[in-house]
């Protein structure tokens, strides 16, 4: 009977989890088509914005892969951890990251309007990410090892357990906390004529694409202590390359903002070390492959 019962907890958890998923994919797609809409009605009118000289059709193109390319890895990692009904291996520091850079990142178009399209990327990478944590969390190992839940909760504070509370809420809280104070804070210094108001704006933008530049370093720092790259997919490494290599076409062309082009190239500088370290140990290189956007 027990077993039963715990079949269909498992049943639900696994249909719920696919169904926010699958909401998420519809407005990922409805965002796509509104944008390309905008997009081909600009073109069609001659409305486009100057501050990119991209052909309409291919800068429609290079906008919408950059929309749906930054979260369909994510995607994919949620689906394995339902279907393996385990999140072992997945760092937390990965939502960690993107959450925060994609929220400053959010918050720094009040300042700065960006393109439309890595405006409408960071929203839905915010919600990808909240599913990712909730669901690596949900399927977190209980029985020791990388994947240990600790016992104490944000309202019990220690340093050592920070990030890594055994409640999605505790995560979502700190989280929620964080957004409102820069919302508050942005909203409060941008609606006004501060002098320091420009650097503020310039101090988001900057640190938004750091943040996100850091993604790749947690992985460099293990390598170099471990001197070992044992179980590191080269065609992983290969796609970094590829992306980081794209994106800095992308804001270069586009005419993004600075903090983008250099956010691009510190993570193409962080793919050429992990390359060199690669060959550096020579290690047998696993074909498990994994996702980095």
């Amino acid at each position: 009977m027990g077993v039963q019962i715990n079949n269909g907890r498992n049943r639900t958890i696994v249909i719920a989890s696919t169904s926010v998923l699958a909401v998420l994919l519809a407005l990922l797609i409805a965002s796509t088509l509104y944008y390309s809409a905008t997009l081909l009605y600009r073109h069609a009118t001659g409305s486009e914005g100057s501050g990119s000289w991209i052909p309409g059709f291919i800068g429609l193109v290079l906008d919408l892969s950059m929309i749906i390319g930054a979260t369909v890895g994510y995607i994919a990692q949620c689906r394995s951890i339902i279907v393996l009904r385990s999140s072992q291996g997945f760092s937390l520091l990965i939502p960690a990251i993107l959450l925060s850079s994609n929220t400053l990142r959010c918050l720094w178009w009040f300042g700065n309007h960006y393109s439309t399209a890595l405006l409408i990327q960071a929203v839905i990478q915010i919600g990808v990410q909240l599913v990712l944590l909730y669901l690596a969390v949900k399927y977190r190992s209980k029985t020791g090892g990388e994947g240990k839940k600790p016992t104490e909760s944000v309202w019990m504070y220690k340093l050592r357990h920070f990030w890594a509370w055994d409640s999605f809420s505790d995560f979502f809280y700190v989280y929620a906390v964080f957004a409102a104070f820069f919302f508050v804070l942005t909203v409060s210094i941008t609606g006004t004529r501060l002098p320091f108001a420009p650097a503020y704006i310039a101090w988001l933008g900057y640190s938004s694409m750091l943040i996100e530049a850091t993604i790749a370093m947690p992985q460099i720092f293990r390598n170099f202590r471990k001197k070992s790259t044992r179980g590191l997919s080269a065609i992983m490494i290969g796609a970094w390359l590829f992306g980081d290599t794209y994106k800095l076409f992308y804001y270069i062309i586009a005419a993004q903002p600075a903090p983008f082009i250099v956010c691009a190239v510190i993570q193409l500088v962080d793919d050429l070390i992990v390359v060199y370290q690669m060959r550096a140990y020579k290690t047998v290189m696993s074909p498990v492959v994994e996702s980095k956007v």
